[in-house]
């Protein structure tokens, strides 16, 4: 056989190549190591409130779960309730969705704990440069768009305040000392790496308020007196009010003052309700896995009232500051700046992270955020409403909220009513929310009796609204108007300057109740549907708008009147005003009647406009907006061990501090020197060594002043010194350390 052929030498090392590659594994590592973390030490002990990968709930680690059907969704939420019923690691009977903290010492340990572990895991990166290029695609930002543009003015409009304006770590704690001491509870969302790293809710149980000596109750009645009358006047079960007014809090103008319906304790009671807290968790979480989040905190208020309220001055010569944001619970008018009560002197913060809430006013800075129910309509699928349940005596479990499951795709198609097919009379069902106990102060009170009056007219001999009436049932036409209550919502209100009282249904000629309860997908049979508001804006208005109907919008008479999309809004392009007195309410409904296809083009607005911006493409887009507009007002701290360079780089790479293993940790820990971390590390060494040398001496100063100079001593000291002139020398020029020495050593040698 043959000589095999010469195989050709290797090519020469390419230094260039293999320094790459050593890059690139180094990064790979990197990112393997971050993925490798610890999981956050407390987290076995909670649910819900950490980035899914620290769950220790198998089903919580992709998120919560959704159903396509209702009773899919039940045997899920009972299953879970009977296997894992405890929420609270301190409280067993707790059962909440997501673990609630309960008092300062879980909020330590549980939230600031938590996020301190969480900042030296993921340290928040510098966001402002890259705003732009995740936002180039977002609905809301585009320069054609002129409506849209109003709804991004009005979030930069509250985050341009002075409280808002530099945003620091500092602000979230001085935020939620704020809303823990001073508002009762909420919920704390920190973002990182493009995730969910924390959601946290949180409620007082110890809450004192700081207007309880001053809550004014009807006809100044002791707290017994007043709710023995009003069940002697309305019925009802009996309520278990807290003895002391200062545990009382409120929810608008909503009084509050029971742990319990049962009258148990707040240890022993769940303290705050869970509804919507997994969707409000779900839609964080899709923004982020659908969207470019950039890194910062806030909170988010799920209650029915915006919760930080701020104060311009007339003259402009200081700037708006935060005060009361509850003015009605000390008489005040919350819609007049004059009125403004300050706030108590621990809570004037300068800086206060953004609090965003369902309902809002433009004398509040709270940002809107789409409530749940926006949400669950955009998906379309039915999530738990509750993990709140009892056990009955047969050993079944009877939970205290059912799924909804009026969003999905089959419930829906139950709307469907061609316009033809509608009733050309205006419709409104409702409670009778609202801060008001009379028509007067209470726009639902107002319509329900507005609707009985005209009923009562049309039914007598005489007058013209009779006439009227009958002349349209000859025509076949429908009657105007079908408004009415479905409760007469018996909680105890306070509005302004009046005292705390009650609805008493005997004031009223109509009746309240379930007898007037229409289902939902009923009233999407009507031409036009009555928006009124209750003690707040109403989240349904969205629902409205995918009916096909045309909505009569009452103007509003309550401090928060708004909703996340409602700059969006135009009259007579997508619904019809209706002044706030209703007294233009017969000649709106006339002329929607007179103009059909007006309306009819009206109605198909409304439903474009949602299809538009409050669906599931424009709903995460907003909130893409919302997080974004708040990043760009943080300033972190940057991460210790980054050089500016690193600063540069983009704002979702892992970025961890280097490694000290196998370094002599005085050796230059890159080419460039010693990284900021260690620099600091370094003085800090140094700093500390100086404060021991001086405590050290200080220590020595104080034992000899306490101790007696004894002549045997010092003459040992002297004659020392005398066999060692250089020391003795030394001490006529310096302190006297040199002659405690000899001190010293000459009680060693005695």
């Amino acid at each position: 056989m043959g000589a095999s052929p010469a195989l050709p030498p290797p090519p020469p090392p390419n230094l260039k190549v293999e320094k790459e590659e050593a890059a690139t594994a180094s990064s790979k590592a990197v990112v393997a190591a971050a993925a490798a973390h610890r999981p956050i030490s407390t987290a076995h002990e909670v649910r819900g409130i950490y980035a899914h990968e620290d769950e220790a709930f198998e089903y919580l680690r992709k998120g919560w779960p959704k159903f396509e059907t209702k009773a899919e969704c039940m045997a899920f939420v009972r299953s879970h309730c009977r296997a894992n019923p405890g929420s609270n690691p301190e409280r067993p009977h707790m059962t909440q969705m997501i673990t609630t903290l309960v008092n300062w010492e879980q909020v330590e340990k549980y939230l600031l704990g938590a996020r301190r572990e969480y900042d030296e895991r993921w340290p928040a990166r510098p966001a402002a440069a890259k705003i732009p290029d995740s936002l180039s695609e977002n609905l809301w930002v585009s320069e054609d768009d002129a409506a849209a543009s109003l709804v991004d003015g009005e979030i930069r409009k509250r985050l341009e305040l002075p409280m808002h304006r530099r945003l620091t770590p500092f602000s979230v704690e001085s935020t939620l000392r704020y809303l823990f001491e001073h508002m009762r509870c909420g919920i704390y969302v920190m973002l990182r790496r493009n995730k969910v790293a924390m959601f946290v809710p949180f409620v007082n149980e110890n809450f004192q308020n700081n207007w309880g000596d001053r809550l004014r109750v009807e006809d100044d009645l002791e707290t017994r007196t007043y709710y023995e009358r009003k069940r002697s006047e309305v019925g009802g079960r009996v309520e278990h009010a807290l003895a002391s007014r200062s545990s009382w809090w409120a929810n608008g103008n909503i009084m509050c003052n029971e742990h319990s319906s049962k009258g148990e304790p707040a240890e022993k009671s769940q303290l705050w309700g869970d509804r919507f807290v997994a969707s409000l968790r779900d839609v964080l979480d899709a923004a982020c896995s659908e969207r470019v989040l950039p890194d910062c905190e806030f909170f988010v208020n799920k209650r029915d009232y915006p919760q930080l309220k701020y104060h311009v001055f007339e003259d402009q010569q200081q700037e708006p500051q935060p005060v009361e944001p509850y003015g009605f619970l000390v008489d005040a008018d919350d819609r007049d700046p004059e009125a403004d009560a300050t706030l108590p002197r621990p809570h004037r913060s300068t800086s206060l992270a953004p609090v965003v809430s369902f309902y809002c006013s433009d004398r509040f800075s709270d940002i809107p955020w789409p409530p749940s129910e926006d949400w669950e309509a955009a998906i379309g699928t039915i999530m738990p409403p509750s993990f709140d349940h009892e056990i009955r005596d047969d050993g079944e479990i009877e939970l205290d909220a059912e799924p909804r499951d009026l969003f999905t795709d089959a419930k829906f198609r139950q709307f469907d009513c061609a316009w033809d097919d509608k009733v050309e009379t205006a419709f409104f069902r409702g409670t009778a929310t609202g801060g008001g106990v009379t028509v007067l102060d209470n726009q639902r009170l107002a319509i329900a009796s507005l609707s009985h009056e005209w009923k009562t007219a049309a039914a007598r001999a005489n007058g013209p609204a009779g006439l009227r009436e009958r002349r349209a049932a000859r025509a076949g036409r429908e009657k105007l108007l079908d408004a009415a209550l479905t409760g007469w919502n018996r909680r105890d209100k306070k509005l302004g300057a009046k005292p705390m009282t009650y609805i008493r249904p005997h004031d009223f000629l109509f009746e309240a109740g379930r007898d007037n309860f229409v289902p939902i997908f009923q009233q999407s049979r009507y031409k036009y549907l009555i928006y009124v508001e209750g003690h707040c804006a109403a989240c349904r208005y969205g629902f409205m708008m995918r009916l096909g109907s045309v909505i009569l919008k009452v103007e509003s008479r309550c401090v928060a009147d708004k909703i996340w999309f409602f700059p969006l809004l135009r009259p007579f392009v997508d619904h019809i005003p209706v002044r706030a007195d209703l007294s233009d309410l017969a000649d709106k409904i006339r002329w929607c009647r007179a103009n059909d296809a007006k309306c009819q083009k009206i109605a198909r607005n409304a439903k474009t406009l949602w299809d538009t911006y409050v669906s599931k493409r424009g709903l995460l887009d907003y909130v893409q907006l919302v997080v974004s507009r708040v990043a760009e007002r943080f300033e972190y701290p940057r991460a210790p061990w980054l050089f500016d360079d690193d600063a540069r780089t983009t704002a979702f790479e892992p970025l961890l501090p280097p490694k000290l293993a196998n370094r002599d940790p005085a050796s230059p820990c890159r080419d460039e020197g010693l990284c900021d971390r260690c620099a600091d590390d370094l003085l800090r060494e140094r700093e500390a060594a100086e404060k021991e040398n001086q405590r050290a001496a200080a220590r020595l100063r104080r034992r000899d002043q306490r101790a007696p100079e004894r002549p045997d001593l010092k003459r040992k000291a002297a004659a020392a010194g005398a066999d060692h002139p250089e020391d003795s020398a030394g001490a006529a020029t310096t302190d006297d350390a040199a002659l405690r020495q000899r001190m010293m050593k000459a009680r060693r040698n005695k």
